[in-house]
């Protein structure tokens, strides 16, 4: 079975260089149920990909879901407790347009929400409430603080940059910027922005991300429908904003993606 795992990421995340390696020696480790351990088709928790200690196995370069919060039906603090629980790698919390006083509130229940949890904290654009709250990072678009400025201004270890690219020439140019990781999209038209950029289209998203050095998100657009066709082309990381935003129980609308991501990432076992 463990060869089988391997296998199959081999398939969808082919690399050249070593960066696989310690995603493939975590994922050589996995134990998954029995098929009569499931719960009507839907799994009940992570559990398929989960540590000695019952923490879902993702690493820096593998961690599925990346969750984007902006203006959630039932709440940001109730929907962050959703990403929380269900273990998700990173939470980012992306107030466009609402004053700077309601985006730090927020910024700072969300951070209690997260400490101490396997959920690392990211704040949108703004490196200077990202700070205040004692974030785990911040993401930054093209128009934002240049990522080295935010990085001197927030000279602080271990902390987390990421970074919008919206084409081949943005993410060659992030090479020289060396983000943690970088979001690719948009891959298909979305309504979360005012003024979206182009869509990629799924040819040029998944020639973005394989070719890509660092960790990569894809984003705009994705659904449950289309998200098998996403991690066919090679991505292994994305955002899926509004079918949680607009769900009334965005823990089910969650556990659906993960489902379909561990699906595509692992593959038939037996």
């Amino acid at each position: 079975m463990k060869n089988k795992v391997t296998r199959r990421l081999n398939e969808v995340y082919s690399k050249d260089d070593s960066s696989i390696d310690p995603v493939l020696s975590e994922l050589q480790a996995l134990s998954l149920p029995r098929e009569d351990e499931r719960r009507d088709g839907m799994l009940t928790d992570h559990s398929e990909i989960m540590g000695e200690k019952g923490s879902p196995i993702t690493t820096p370069e593998v961690f599925g879901l990346y969750a984007i919060l902006t203006d959630p039906v039932v709440g940001y603090e109730a929907c962050a407790r959703s990403v929380v629980s269900e273990g998700i790698r990173y939470l980012q919390l992306r107030m466009k347009d609402a004053p700077r006083s309601e985006v730090l509130r927020t910024a700072r229940a969300i951070r209690e929400i997260t400490r101490g949890s396997s959920t690392r904290f990211i704040v949108n654009d703004d490196p200077l409430i990202a700070m205040e709250v004692d974030a785990d990072g911040v993401h930054l678009g093209q128009s934002d603080m240049p990522i080295n400025e935010a990085r001197a201004l927030w000279d602080m270890p271990g902390k987390i940059f990421g970074l919008s690219t919206h084409n081949e020439a943005q993410e060659l140019k992030a090479r020289g910027l060396k983000p943690d990781y970088i979001g690719v999209g948009p891959v298909f038209p979305t309504p979360t922005k005012a003024i979206p950029d182009p869509d990629l289209g799924l040819e040029l998203m998944g020639k973005i991300i394989r070719n890509s050095p660092f960790p990569a998100v894809a984003i705009g657009g994705i659904n449950e429908e289309n998200l098998p066709e996403i991690l066919a082309l090679g991505a292994v990381n994305f955002s899926s904003v509004r079918p949680i935003m607009q769900s009334p129980d965005p823990r089910m609308a969650i556990r659906r993606l993960m489902e379909i991501w561990k699906a595509a990432l692992l593959g038939p076992l037996n």
